[in-house]
């Protein structure tokens, strides 16, 4: 089916993210969850990948594009120390809500305007005295003896539109 012919323009741009776009970004995505809940390391996934095609199977996109897929799935403003990692906390909420919605809608990004109400449980966990590992830190005085994690899990995400 050609829409382009048709002379419907809007069909044929969402034909068309549609099928690559959509189609090439969920593959990075699906890549990069089995990565994360195989365990997977660089290399196995290398194997895996190569295996696939030498079959004739272009089935896993490159590790490189998956890297960048991970990297985009990161909130903005991060800010990494040798010590400590920062994020904002309205950067961190408002990307999380958007990689959910994303990963459950078929209605392209530009089209899609939501309101929406989202729960969060939070934590925090220290450690002391615990077997130092062999980090070789750039200041001195520093250690990884001590160590306090605050962590966010999205509980809900509620569109505020609808019932659901």
């Amino acid at each position: 089916m050609n829409l382009g012919n048709e002379g419907d323009e809007a069909a044929t741009k969402l034909m068309k993210e549609i099928t690559t776009t959509t189609t090439t970004r969920a593959k990075r995505e699906k890549a990069l969850s089995l990565i994360i809940n195989s365990e997977l390391i660089k290399f196995q996934y290398k194997i895996i990948r190569l295996t696939a095609e030498k079959i004739g199977h272009k089935l896993y996109p490159s590790y490189e594009k998956i890297r960048k897929a991970k990297c985009a799935a990161y909130p903005e403003g991060i800010v990494l120390a040798e010590d400590s990692c920062e994020v904002n906390l309205q950067s961190l909420l408002a990307r999380t809500a958007t990689r959910i919605v994303e990963s459950v809608s078929t209605v392209p990004a530009s089209e899609r305007k939501i309101k929406c109400s989202l729960t969060c449980k939070y934590g925090f966990d220290r450690s002391s005295r615990h077997s130092q590992y062999k980090q070789e830190w750039q200041q001195e005085g520093r250690s990884d003896e001590f160590l306090f994690m605050s962590s966010l899990v999205p509980h809900r995400l509620v569109n505020e539109n609808s019932s659901q």
